[in-house]
């Protein structure tokens, strides 16, 4: 299977379905004012249905590394 060019989450569920994957992680990071959102979704590759969502906030970019760890829990 040839790998897409960009690897989004619409792109890594159709890579799971044609390699047999069962679920895909997906993660974002957003910037509202100085606000930043880190957040991460698990979701059955074949059905989309959400097995878990979270989400950890920041106030600055030096704090997004601790939102991630606390995201890996």
């Amino acid at each position: 299977v040839r790998p897409p060019e960009v690897l989004d989450e619409k792109a890594a569920i159709e890579l799971a379905v044609k390699q047999g994957i069962g679920v895909v992680v997906a993660g974002a990071l957003t910037r509202d004012g100085d606000r930043l959102t880190v957040s991460v979704r698990a979701a059955e590759a074949v059905s989309g249905t959400v097995l878990a969502e979270e989400a950890e906030s920041a106030t600055a970019s030096d704090g997004v590394l601790s939102a991630v760890a606390s995201l890996a829990g």
